[in-house]
């Protein structure tokens, strides 16, 4: 299953080394693994405001919560090499059960690193 998301990351990494526009960039992330990995049935991205998360960019903002998944990885995006400092959080949701794999976690943590680097960079 995992080798969409794999592709899906692949080309999401290369808009956000090449950005200057980082809000399209990540209506682009979420846009991209939305529609390339089937089981992804939502996909957010939440950045830290002071002390609130907000959703700053959706595979569909419409009803976001309106169901129920079951299957759901939270990601949290750190400024690069500082666990502590929580940038945002990447989520992804499925209806299907055990649909994520180890490689899905471990391609999307890539990302949300890379994605932190240049978050901290703007």
């Amino acid at each position: 299953m995992s080798i969409k998301t794999d592709i899906a990351s692949l080309e999401i990494l290369a808009q956000v080394y090449q950005t200057t526009d980082m809000k399209e960039t990540l209506q682009c992330l979420v846009r991209t693994l939305h529609e390339q990995v089937s089981y992804f049935d939502w996909v957010g991205l939440y950045l830290n405001k002071g002390e609130q998360m907000v959703l700053e960019a959706a595979s569909c903002t419409k009803d976001t919560l309106a169901w129920e998944s079951n299957a759901e990885l939270r990601i949290p995006i750190h400024k690069q090499e500082q666990e502590d400092m929580e940038l945002g959080k990447l989520v992804v949701r499925s209806k299907q059960p055990i649909c994520f794999d180890v490689t899905d976690l471990s391609t999307l943590k890539k990302l949300t690193s890379e994605l932190g680097s240049k978050l901290f960079t703007h």
